[in-house]
């Protein structure tokens, strides 16, 4: 299992395709729980999380690479 960030056009009622995706390295994911409160991947919610812009600046801080802003990010585990 891995944390995997996603992304989606905000505004766009039409295209629902993912246009932003990234898995983050094994080495980040502690860090990326604890910037989410989620003490281990059994407790985190099911399906994807919507990101704040407060978590979307946290974990680029964790992971030192910039996040498209303008889309609707969304953090989930992967099989």
């Amino acid at each position: 299992m891995h944390l995997s960030i996603s992304g989606f056009f905000v505004n766009d009622s039409n295209n629902h395709s993912i246009q932003y995706e990234l898995d983050i390295p094994q080495h980040s994911e502690h860090a990326v729980l604890e910037v989410m409160n989620w003490k281990s991947f059994a407790e985190s919610p099911d399906g994807e999380f919507a990101l704040s812009l407060a978590q979307v600046q946290k974990i680029e801080q964790v992971l030192q690479r910039p996040m498209p802003r303008e889309l609707a990010l969304y953090i989930g585990i992967e099989a």
